[in-house]
Order: structure tokens, then sequence, then C-alpha cells
């Protein structure tokens, strides 16, 4: 399939020396997942702590811990791929996004959308019938007005570095480490559900978990797809900003 995920034996290798033999050592399953558990409670220790002992943390706070996380969280992963002697653009699947790539993330966040009325009330439904629910609503704390900084760096971190930080671990670091020895497919189910369930550990609720591992299904298939991770950095990013009800409703308002 053109733009298929380069297998080990084909990835380039980084040369150790003029006079030394170098080969890519790359993670293994269990090496691969624990690294992005690391990952993952990296991203997520400021909300756990914040729920568990009910620290009322402002949003301000909890900003600044996530963009410092992500970024701490990119940084391990480079290390963790440097020491493979592979190198990082094929390991990661990073490359400079190309037309194709730009226009398959945004229909993908279309179709993600356009399923989303659909799909949502079958993920309750699901989650209702092996879950029981809560007794009355959940408590819901006060929001307080956001500042404009503040409103700017949580688009920031929402729409831009977020899904930098998560495709590089999802679909980068942790889908490499499993799909040459794991194929395609459980790769892309295991990835999905992984993605799914560090919203869980974010704090949502399991029909959450359940939307975003369907999410994670197209972003996984860009991948598989394209071979890299231009066109799914693009589909979570256009996923996550309020850009696609805004012009569907536009459109949908001219049309009517």
């Amino acid at each position: 399939m053109p733009g298929a995920t380069i297998p080990y034996e084909g990835l380039r290798v980084r040369t150790a020396g003029p006079d030394q033999v170098s080969c890519a050592r790359p993670w293994g399953v269990w090496a691969t997942c624990t690294w992005t558990c690391a990952g993952v409670l990296l991203i997520s220790a400021m909300e756990v702590a914040n729920r568990t002992w009910d620290l009322g943390l402002s949003l301000g706070p909890r900003i600044v811990w996530a963009i410092t996380a992500y970024c701490a969280v990119l940084a391990m992963i480079v290390l963790a791929t440097r020491s493979t002697l592979a190198p990082i653009r094929d390991y990661l699947g990073l490359a400079r996004p190309r037309l194709r790539d730009i226009l398959l993330g945004i229909v993908a966040a279309i179709l993600v959308y356009a399923t989303q009325s659909i799909l949502q009330p079958i993920f309750q439904s699901i989650v209702s019938a092996f879950i029981e629910p809560a007794a009355g609503p959940a408590p819901t704390a006060p929001v307080a007005p956001m500042s404009d900084l503040i409103l700017i760096v949580a688009y920031f971190e929402t729409i831009i570095l977020a899904p930098i930080a998560e495709e590089i671990l999802f679909r980068g670091f942790m889908y490499r480490g499993l799909v040459s020895r794991l194929g395609n497919v459980a790769t892309l189910l295991i990835t999905s559900a992984a993605f799914g369930l560090i919203h869980k550990v974010y704090g949502y609720g399991w029909e959450h978990v359940l939307w975003s591992s369907y999410i994670g299904l197209f972003l996984g298939a860009l991948r598989w797809y394209t071979g890299g991770i231009a066109a799914s950095i693009i589909a979570h990013a256009v996923s996550n900003s309020p850009l696609i009800p805004i012009v569907l409703g536009l459109l949908v308002g001219w049309l009517t």
C-alpha cells in the first residue's frame, strides 16, 4: 500500500561511528506499552491529583501542568526513540504534511462529527447496560470566568499541543512499537483502546471513553493508510477545535 508504515527491517539506521557497526534496536511490545503508560501518567498526574485529593485547582495551573507534561512526554519519546538507533522521523512517522494529508485529516474529522449524533446515544446505551448509573446528577464545580490569556493558552493546548503530543505518543511511538510484531489490525485496535482509556484517566465518563476510542480508530486508520502521523495530527486538531460545528452551521444556514 502506498505510504504504508516502513517495517523495522526497512528503517535506515543512524551510523554509530566510522569503524562501528550499528543496528536498530526497536522497543518490544511490553517496553513500548511501559513507555506509553509513563507518558499517560505524566500527562494526567495533575488531573488525578486534583480529583483524588479534591484540590480544587483552577483551570490556569491545570493548563500550565498540561503544557509542561506534554513537552516532557515529547522529550521522553525522543530520548526513547534515539536509543533504538533508528531515525526519529522514520520511527515516529514524522513527515511534512502533504495536501493529501491535510484533506484526509479534515475529511476524517468531519466524518467523526457527522456520526456523533448517531453513535453517542448507542455508546450511552452500552455503558448503561454494563455500568450502574450514579444516583442523582453528579455535582459540578462552579466554573470561574477565564481571562483572555487563559482562553488563548487553553486553545493552544487543546488544538495544537495536545494533538501533536498525543499523536506522537499513540500513533507514532506506540504504533511503531506494536505494528511489526502484532500487525496493523491489532495495533489499530490496541492504540485506539489506549487512546480512549487515557480520557478516563483524564476524568471523563465511559461514554467519552468509547467515543474517544472510536475517534482513535479514524486516527489509527490515517496512520495506517498514509504511513505517517501528519494526517492524524490534523484530524485530531480539527476534532478538538470548534471550527466544524461553526462551519457546518453556517453552511446549513446558507443552504436553507
